[in-house]
Parts: structure tokens; sequence; C-alpha cells
């Protein structure tokens, strides 16, 4: 019987311990919406119900962060048909050819009209992102005209 070993096994690069509290990521971001539909911790004071198109902005990915999963919970549903698409896109506004960004990475026509807890079905190869990107969301299906609350967990490692 023969024994192989993947090269470089031995070494601990990109594994906990390597970075002063490991190398672990969780990311918790939230989603709400006032009784019009208007959003809620908005930085420009918006004062118009979310649209149809509307990109919204959660937060920053790291370069080099790598996601294992991601999770939604939506907690207080929409009273229309809404949907939404989660994804990154690069912060400088460039697209990598090698890791093309994508509105659907996370989740693509995730309903937000039903309370629901689940974890995305992203087949995308788990590889670090070349250069920081912004997690999006995408309004689709319906403008919001009803309180929601969704949330949003990116898990994964900083390399």
């Amino acid at each position: 019987m023969a024994t192989y070993f993947k090269k470089n096994w031995s070494k601990k690069a990109g594994r906990y311990g390597e970075m002063p509290n490991g190398n672990q990521m969780v990311t918790r971001l939230r989603l709400e919406t006032d009784s019009s539909g208007i959003m809620k911790e908005v930085t420009d004071g918006a004062a118009a119900a979310v649209a149809v198109a509307d990109v919204i902005v959660l937060d920053e990915l790291p370069k080099g962060f790598v996601w294992h999963d991601a999770l939604e919970v939506i907690s207080t549903a929409a009273g229309q048909a809404a949907t939404v698409n989660v994804g990154f896109r690069y912060s400088d506004g460039v697209d990598d050819a090698t890791f093309p960004q994508s509105d659907t990475a996370f989740f693509s026509a995730l309903a937000l009209n039903a309370t629901s807890r689940g974890s995305t079905v992203s087949v995308k190869e788990m590889k670090p992102l070349p250069k920081a990107a912004k997690i999006v969301v995408v309004v689709a299906g319906a403008a919001l005209s009803s309180a929601l609350v969704a949330q949003f967990v990116l898990l994964g490692e900083q390399t």
C-alpha cells in the first residue's frame, strides 16, 4: 500500500494559530426596513422605500477571505413578493477574471415574504478573494413596502 503526501502538507500556513486569534471569521449582517419599506441604519438617510434593482451594500470582505458557508434568517417577513440576490462586487469596481464577482454568489432569488432559515447552495470554488469585495443585496420581484428583518451570516477564514 502506498502513502501519498500532499505538497506542503506539514506547513501550517493559513491554518488556525497563524493569526493572533486564529483565522476563522464570522460576519453577521442585518437588513431591516420599517413598516413603509424604508431601510433602517442607512448612511444617507434614505427617505424612500427600497425599490426593485436597488443595491444595498451590507459590508466589505477583506482580500484573502475564503467563505465556507452563508446562512440566511428571515425573522420578519415582508408583506409583498420581493426577492433578493446576495453576492459580492469588488470594492474597486473592477471585476477579476480569475474569480468573477457575482450578485448571486451566496443566494439567488431569496424570497422575503416568508420567514425562513437556510444555507447557501452555492457551489463556487472555495478560494481566497483576490481583493476586497462589498457584500451586496440586489432587490428583485417587488419593491419593499413593509417591515422586514433579514440577517445573513458569512462563515469563512482569512488567509
